[in-house]
């Protein structure tokens, strides 16, 4: 009877323990991430930095990922270069960074329940009469971003197509605060 008990209570520990392994690899790096997540639909959206506040010289690391959630195995979406655009407002200042993006059409097909990634990286443009040039200038330069305080908005853009290749359209948002001290 023992060795009865005993035996299953090592195969519900082994099934807990299984169970508790899918943890993310930024989790398992030791970096408390700071999140912003949105579900809407069959799509889940999150925007991650590695941290809430990052020193001047430091770079700053913004990931982006979309998980399909619906019942298919796997769905198709139709985007620009990335189906993910950042909008980043430099609080403190008022400025907002521009985001450009070649605008290909390119298919990603996503499987149910896989995170699809992307690391963010930086773009922008301005013109000379730009009244913030320098500050843009000084953001697009390295890996780190100007002191400030920063908010990220993370949007999606793309669409998918059902049996009858009707398009529908799918912009979701998710947004979150850093800090870069000087």
């Amino acid at each position: 009877m023992i060795k009865r008990w005993t035996f299953l209570i090592i195969i519900f520990v082994f099934t807990l323990v299984a169970c508790g392994t899918n943890i993310e690899q930024d989790e398992v790096q030791g970096n408390e991430l700071i999140t912003s997540e949105t579900e809407a639909g069959d799509y889940l959206l999150r925007l991650i930095s590695e941290k809430e506040v990052y020193e001047q010289a430091e770079e700053v690391v913004l990931k982006a990922k979309l998980k399909y959630i619906g019942e298919e195995e796997e769905k198709t979406i139709y985007h620009a270069m990335s189906p993910f655009w950042f909008d980043i407002v430099e609080t403190t200042r008022g400025i907002e960074i521009p985001y450009v993006m070649n605008q290909p059409l390119l298919e990603t097909t996503l499987e149910r329940d896989v995170w699809f990634k992307e690391t963010y990286k930086k773009s922008g443009s301005y013109s000379e009469e730009d009244e913030n040039r320098e500050f843009i200038e000084a953001f697009l330069e390295g890996e780190s971003f100007p002191p400030g305080e920063y908010e990220i908005e993370l949007r999606t853009d793309f669409f998918t197509e059902d049996e009858n290749g009707e398009e529908k359209n799918h912009n979701y948002s998710a947004t979150l605060m850093i800090q870069v001290k000087k």
